[in-house]
């Protein structure tokens, strides 16, 4: 998948970026750099476009923790397309929290609807501020024929805020959601200053589409204390981008048994 890219921010809640006056300088790409190597480089993690294990980055200003938890559907994800009849799934495997790995091991690409955790923690007694998040959209192809598992345990539980990309529509919005008690909430809005005092952020991004598998780099922009305005890239192991599908030409398959054997609905 190559092409012309897209990038789709968000920032002060506004379908589009905030435009600051006086102008200021164009923004930099950081450098960035892991900070713990892990788990997240293997293969079959890489090759489906998503890490199988939490993502550790960071720079002079920044420490940032990426996270896709697909298989909570308690939590609002939505699971993964496999490109061929996925291998069975024990329901022992699924309560030991192996499940990551099995959908690694079946070349699993994020289903649409999936969000990605970012975590943000200033560095240094930096003072900075996070200006817009967003995902730069890359070429798109069909969406992936292939079979979509069904893991949900039919729970219901809170509703995660977050900002929502559409792939398709090129829009990004923020999006309320609910909290255990029952209570609407908002995500973080930007922009958002961080600081000694306010060192952290978590923001949540979901990717949705209804026609494409695509490439994606989600993103954020920041601001330092000289007015530089930074762009720091979550690229996964080996620079690469993560990867999302609609699942418009999947098959919805089932667990037979508690073996885990698939079979279609």
């Amino acid at each position: 998948m190559a092409g012309v890219a897209l990038s789709i921010p968000v920032a002060c809640n506004q379908l589009f970026p905030q435009v600051l006056n006086p102008p200021k300088p164009a923004a930099t790409r950081d450098v960035v750099q892991p900070i713990v190597p892990g788990p997240s480089t293997a293969p079959a993690a890489q090759a489906a476009g998503w890490p199988s294990v939490p993502l550790a980055l960071g720079n002079d200003f920044v420490a940032v923790t990426v996270q896709a938890r697909p298989d909570e559907f308690c939590q609002g994800n939505t699971g993964w397309v496999t490109p061929e009849l996925p291998s069975a799934l024990p329901v022992e495997t699924q309560l030991k929290n192996g499940t990551r790995a099995w959908a690694a091991e079946n070349g699993a690409v994020l289903n649409s609807g999936n969000f990605i955790e970012v975590t943000v923690q200033v560095q240094n007694n930096h003072r900075l501020t996070i200006d817009s998040i967003g995902v730069t959209a890359v070429d798109p192809s069909p969406p992936l024929e292939g079979y979509l598992p069904q893991l949900s345990g039919g729970c219901g539980a809170e509703v995660p805020a977050t900002f929502q990309v559409n792939l398709d529509s090129n829009v990004t919005t923020s999006i309320s959601g609910v909290d255990q008690a029952g209570r609407e909430i908002e995500p973080i809005p930007l922009p958002h200053t961080l600081n000694e005092q306010d060192r952290e952020g978590v923001w949540k991004i979901k990717v949705v589409t209804e026609t494409c598998d695509c490439e994606f780099v989600p993103y954020f922009t920041y601001t330092t204390e000289d007015g530089r305005s930074r762009t720091f890239e979550i690229r996964l192991a080996g620079d690469k981008p993560w990867r999302v599908t609609s699942s418009s030409e999947a098959q919805r398959v089932a667990r037979t048994d508690e073996s885990g054997t698939w079979s279609a609905q």
